[in-house]
C-alpha cells in the first residue's frame, strides 16, 4: 500500500496510484502505509497516533493489514487472527472517535502458487485474516473492501505468467534500469499491479453504496474510461490487459512475444507512441484503443502506412488528432508584452504562430516575476479552472526561483522546494486529464570566454531530471539556446536576441536598455522556433506526436551580407506569413545601406526589418556601403 521513491521504481504501493480516482482539489490521498508493519507494530510504535492527530471529522481512514501479521518468525510485528481482531477494533473506535468514517480492506493476495494453482494465503486454517477481518467488519458496523477475494480472483484468472511478468515485482534482469538483476518478488507490485489493485480498492468501496456512511466518497469519484488494447497478430505473446482508469493513471504496456515473433512498435489513433516492447503513458480523459504491432503487421482498422510518423514539413497528420489548447505557464521569457513594452517579448507571445490554429491554439497564462512557488499559490487555481482534458501545460521556471531574497518566491532545489511545485504542476495536470511539459528555462546572456555562463546552475538540469522521473515530456529549451547562442557568438547574442536596445531604434525605447535577461522580438521568435523544433523532434512518441502535427510547414529564409561588414539575422526556416523581425548590425565605421531580395529589388533600408514569410524558400541581403 505504501509509496515508493523513483529509485524503487517500477515497485509502486496501491495508495501511491489511487488519486487519480478522485479530483485532489476535492479529495486528497493521505498515504501513511509503510513496508515491514503489521496491525501491531504500526500501532505499538506509536504510527496510528500521529495519524489520529492529523485526522479530521469527515475522513475517510482505509485500513490494511495481514501480510506481516502472519509472519510468525518477528516477533515484533507477529499477530495472531484473535489478537488482530483486537487491533482492527481499536483502529476503528479510535478513528470514530475523532469523526472519521473508517473503512477495512482485507488483505490482498500473494503470488503464491502451487501445483494445486493459487493459495490465498490470508483465508487459510490458522491464518484467515480475511476472515478475521471481516467479522470486525460485522461487530462493529464497518464499511469492507474485499481486496483479498478480488485480488484472488483477478490473479487467478490472469494466470500465474501474466500475474508473475505484469503485476508482481518479477523482473528479467535488465528489464529495468533500478533492478540490473532483476527481481523474483512475489509480495510487491510493479505500477501496473498496483495501479490494477487500486482500482479493485475503488470497486471496493463502490461495494457499500448502500451504507450512508460511504455515500460522500463513492459520490467524489471521477469517471473511468476504457483502454482497450490489442495484438495485430494473434496468439503471439502476452500484452497488458484491457481494462477502465480514470485519467491521470500511469499504464504500463509491456509486450512478451513467443516463438519467432517480434514485436514492432506501440500504436495509437494511427500515431506511433513508442517503438519499445516496454513503455508507460498516461491515461487521458477519454477512452483509448492501443494495438501492439506484431512482425510488422499493422492493425486492421488502420492503414499500411499508419505505423509512420507524420513529417514536420506537412500539417497533414493533424486531423488524426483532435483540437487542442496549450497553457504556457512560466516567468517574463515566456510571457505576453503589449505593444507599448515593443520590442520586448517573451517566447511565448510567438510560439503560436507555428501551430496550425484550428490544431492547437496557445493560452499565454505566464507572468512576469513569477518563480515555480509564487506561481503555485498565487495564480495557479485560476488556470486550472481552464484547463480541460486532452489539452496541454508547459511549465517552465527556475529564474525568479533562485530569488533567494524573497522568501515569497525563493525555491531551491538543494531541499526539494522546487521539485515538490515542479511535481504538484505536473500531477495536478495529469489528473485533469491533460499533458504536462516541462521546459527548461533559457539561460541568461552572461559568457565566460566563448561560452555561455550556467548563470542559473541547477534549475534548468533539474527540470529534465524530474521529468525524466515523471515520466513526462520535456524541452530542453535551455541545451538548445545554449548551443544556439555559442555558435552565434556573444555580440550576435547581445544586441539580436538580448533586449540590449539603444535610444532611437525603437519608439518606446527612451532610455538605453541593458537587459541580459529578457528577449527582444527577435529573439523571442528564434526560442519559439527552438521550442518548435524541440517538439518536432519528439514527433515519433505520444502524446508530443499530435503537437508535432498541428506544426505549420516551415519554408527556408536564407539571410546573407558581408561578414567583415557587419552581423545579420540567421537563416532558418518559419512558416508562411510569419512576420520575421529580421536585424542587420554594421562592424566599426561601415554602415547598412538597404534589405533586398534575390532579383536585387530593395525591400527596406531599415536595419531593423519586418519581413513577411513568403509560400516559397527565398534570399534576403543586407547590404553594407
Amino acid at each position: 500500500m505504501a509509496n515508493y521513491t523513483s529509485s524503487a521504481y517500477p515497485q509502486t504501493g496501491w495508495g501511491q496510484v489511487l488519486q487519480p480516482y478522485f479530483d485532489s482539489s476535492v479529495v486528497q490521498i493521505v498515504n501513511r502505509a509503510i513496508g515491514g508493519r503489521s496491525s501491531r507494530s504500526f500501532y505499538q510504535e506509536g504510527r496510528f497516533t500521529s495519524v489520529l492527530n492529523e485526522i479530521q471529522k469527515g475522513d475517510y481512514l482505509l485500513i490494511q493489514f495481514g501480510h506481516n501479521d502472519r509472519d510468525f518468525t518477528k516477533t515484533e510485528r507477529y499477530t495472531s487472527t484473535t489478537d488482530y481482531k483486537t487491533y482492527l477494533s481499536m483502529y476503528v473506535n479510535e478513528a470514530r472517535a475523532k469523526g472519521a468514517i473508517p473503512v477495512l480492506v482485507s488483505p490482498m493476495v500473494m503470488n503464491a502458487y502451487n501445483t494445486s494453482g493459487l493459495r490465498n494465503v490470508f483465508t487459510e486454517s490458522g491464518n484467515d485474516y480475511r476472515g478475521a477481518m471481516l467479522a470486525v467488519s460485522g461487530e462493529l458496523n464497518v464499511a469492507f473492501a474485499d481486496l483479498n477475494m478480488k485480488s484472488f480472483n483477478l490473479v487467478k484468472s490472469l494466470g500465474q505468467n501474466y500475474a508473475s511478468r505484469y503485476l508482481y515485482l518479477i523482473l528479467q534482469a535488465g528489464e529495468y534500469a533500478n533492478y540490473p538483476d532483476g527481481s523474483n518478488d512475489g509480495t510487491h507490485f510493479q505500477e501496473m499491479g498496483a495501479v490494477e489493485m487500486a482500482r479493485l480498492v475503488i470497486e471496493g468501496l463502490e461495494d457499500n453504496k448502500q451504507r450512508t456512511d460511504m455515500a460522500n466518497i463513492i459520490s467524489r469519484l471521477l469517471p473511468r474510461y476504457n483502454l482497450s488494447i490489442a495484438s495485430t497478430v494473434a496468439n503471439s505473446g502476452e500484452f497488458t490487459r484491457s481494462a477502465r482508469y480514470p485519467a491521470g493513471t500511469p499504464i504500463t504496456l509491456k509486450y512478451l512475444a513467443e516463438g519467432t515473433n517480434k514485436f514492432t512498435q506501440w500504436i495509437q489513433s494511427g500515431q506511433v507512441i513508442a517503438n519499445s516492447a516496454l513503455t508507460q503513458f498516461v491515461m487521458p480523459k477519454n477512452d483509448v484503443r492501443v494495438d501492439a504491432v506484431v512482425n510488422n503487421v499493422p492493425p486492421k482498422t488502420s492503414s499500411s502506412s499508419s505505423s509512420s510518423s507524420s513529417s514536420s514539413s506537412s500539417s497533414s497528420g493533424a486531423q488524426n488528432f483532435p483540437a487542442a489548447k496549450v497553457f504556457l505557464i512560466g516567468d517574463s521569457t515566456v510571457s505576453y508584452y503589449n505593444s507599448g513594452y515593443a520590442p520586448q517579448e517573451g517566447w511565448g507571445q510567438e510560439i503560436g504562430n507555428f501551430f496550425n490554429s484550428s490544431k492547437i491554439t496557445i493560452d499565454n497564462r505566464a507572468i512576469g516575476g513569477r518563480s515555480s512557488k509564487s506561481f503555485y499559490n498565487d495564480h495557479w487555481a485560476a488556470v486550472k479552472a481552464d484547463i480541460k482534458a486532452g489539452d496541454f501545460v508547459f511549465i517552465q521556471f527556475g529564474i525568479n526561483d533562485r530569488n533567494n531574497a524573497d522568501p515569497a518566491r525563493y525555491a531551491p532545489t538543494t531541499d526539494g522546494t522546487f521539485q515538490d511545485y515542479m511535481t504538484r504542476f505536473a500531477k495536478e495536470t495529469q489528473a485533469l486529464g491533460a499533458t504536462p511539459v516541462f521546459v527548461s528555462t533559457v539561460p541568461r546572456n552572461a559568457w565566460n570566454g566563448t561560452s555561455v555562463y550556467n548563470a542559473y546552475h541547477e534549475h534548468p538540469l533539474v527540470t529534465i531530471d524530474l521529468a525524466k522521473t515523471l515520466k513526462i515530456p520535456y524541452l530542453d529549451l535551455n541545451a538548445a539556446s545554449t548551443s544556439l547562442m555559442e555558435a552565434a557568438g556573444e555580440e550576435y547574442s547581445t544586441y539580436f536576441l538580448y533586449l540590449n536596445i539603444p535610444v532611437g531604434e525603437f519608439a518606446t525605447i527612451t532610455t538605453a536598455k541593458a537587459d541580459n535577461v529578457h528577449f527582444q522580438a527577435y529573439g523571442a521568435q528564434e526560442m519559439a522556433r527552438l521550442v518548435a523544433s524541440l517538439i518536432d523532434a519528439q514527433k515519433a512518441t505520444m502524446p508530443m506526436a499530435q503537437l508535432a502535427a498541428a506544426l505549420k510547414p516551415r519554408v527556408q529564409v536564407n539571410i546573407t551580407g558581408r561578414s567583415d561588414a557587419g552581423l545579420v539575422s540567421q537563416s532558418n526556416a518559419y512558416p508562411a506569413g510569419f512576420k520575421l523581425m529580421l536585424r542587420a548590425r554594421a562592424k566599426s565605421t561601415n554602415r547598412f545601406v538597404r534589405w533586398q531580395d534575390a532579383a536585387g529589388t530593395s525591400l527596406s533600408s531599415q536595419a531593423i526589418y519586418t519581413y513577411t514569410v513568403p509560400n516559397s524558400a527565398s534570399i534576403l541581403t543586407a547590404v553594407f556601403n
